[in-house]
C-alpha cells in the first residue's frame, strides 16, 4: 500500500471508526503527535486518548478529504471533520448541532512506520458553531 493510502486509512480508522489498532500497529516506538509546532508533543497513547475524548463529544464523526498529497515518506491531508455535538467539549455542553471543522495534518513516515504527526485545526470555526 502506498504512503498516501496508508495515511488516509489510518486517519479514517482512528477518527471515523474509533479503532486505534491500525495506528498502534504502524506507529514508531518514539511516535510524537502535536496540535502545532510549539512543542506540545504527545506520545501515542496520549494521542489516542485525545481522539477518544474528541469522539466522545461528537457523534458520527466523519472525515471528508479535499486534498491528500504525498511525497516520499511525507503526507499532507486537508480535510473537513463533520459530526454532531452531543457531549461537553471546551466547556460547552452538547448542543445537538451538526458541526464542520476544517483541518490539516502532516504525517511523517520512517521505514514504513508513522514517526510524527502534526495537526492543524480551525478551532475558532468550531467554537463559533458551538456558541
Amino acid at each position: 500500500m502506498d504512503v498516501r493510502s496508508r495515511a488516509v486509512d489510518l486517519l479514517n480508522a482512528l477518527w471515523t471508526l474509533g479503532d486505534a489498532g491500525p495506528v498502534r500497529a504502524i506507529a514508531a516506538p518514539d511516535f510524537r503527535y502535536s496540535l502545532s509546532t510549539e512543542g506540545d508533543d504527545l506520545d501515542l497513547e496520549a494521542y489516542i486518548a485525545l481522539v477518544a475524548g474528541f469522539r466522545s463529544a461528537f457523534e458520527s464523526v466523519d472525515l471528508i478529504f479535499h486534498r491528500v498529497l504525498a511525497e516520499g515518506d511525507r503526507v499532507m491531508a486537508h480535510f473537513s471533520m463533520t459530526g454532531t455535538h452531543g457531549a461537553p467539549i471546551f466547556g460547552v455542553e452538547g448542543t445537538g448541532r451538526a458541526v464542520w471543522i476544517p483541518a490539516m495534518t502532516f504525517m511523517y513516515f520512517d521505514s514504513g512506520r508513522l514517526a510524527r504527526q502534526i495537526w492543524v485545526t480551525d478551532f475558532l470555526t468550531l467554537q463559533r458553531q458551538l456558541r
